[in-house]
């Protein structure tokens, strides 16, 4: 009744474009899922650190307590100081190593997208006709 022969070809000739855009995005949904969980580790580590403080705040009962908790304070602010340098490095080669990646995807589908070179055919002029 009809003809889909058109129809099948031209989308046989698509699937070799839209390879790399399935592998883009399944490569997106991992980076996207490594960046999450490490999100909601920092949460949970930050927060467990922030809630330990408060606990130990609370504990404070007499002036000596206070002057253990203040020297206490002063390494915790230590602690977190090279905890956020830490994390944030963790965090840079994360995203360091999504972009290698991505890059290296490109690279190996790039030949399929490179630009075509224009060959320009030069006119005669009409009054040389």
């Amino acid at each position: 009744m009809y003809d889909l022969d058109p129809f099948n070809e031209a989308l046989a000739r698509s699937a070799t474009w839209i390879a790399p855009v399935v592998q883009a995005n399944k490569l997106f949904v991992a980076s996207l899922e490594k960046l999450a969980a490490f999100q909601f580790g920092l949460l949970r580590s930050y927060a467990g650190f922030g809630l330990g403080r408060l606990q130990a705040a609370s504990d404070v009962t007499d002036v000596e307590s206070l002057k253990a908790f203040s020297a206490a304070q002063l390494e915790a602010a230590g602690a977190l100081r090279q905890k956020a340098l830490d994390d944030a490095q963790a965090y840079a080669d994360l995203l360091a190593g999504f972009k290698a990646e991505f890059e290296q995807l490109v690279a190996a589908n790039s030949t399929d997208f490179a630009p075509k070179p224009i060959v320009k055919v030069a006119r005669r002029a009409a009054s040389a006709a």
